[in-house]
């Protein structure tokens, strides 16, 4: 799952950058993120059937990205919801 584990890695840079201190291009570099988040996202949107489903795997990216959960578990909640 490629697409999660990109996915993944953006949130994990949108978090750091946001609890970064404020630097040159820091605004900048969150609209980049925001942008690069919202195509992942109409990916998954595509393919989840509901809102419910695409914000239940949201939440489960940003647990992912925090280290709540492993990237398998978040693989396993997606294949239940897009089946």
């Amino acid at each position: 799952m490629d697409e999660l584990t990109h996915y993944v890695q953006i949130i994990k840079q949108n978090l750091e950058t946001l609890s970064a201190p404020d630097y040159e291009g820091k605004d900048e570099e969150l609209m980049r993120q925001q942008e690069e988040l919202e195509k992942v996202e109409q990916h998954f949107l595509s393919e989840i059937n509901s809102s419910e489903s695409f914000d239940h795997i949201v939440n489960a990216a940003v647990k992912c990205a925090s280290n709540e959960i492993s990237l398998d578990e978040l693989e396993d909640e997606y294949n239940l919801l897009t089946k």
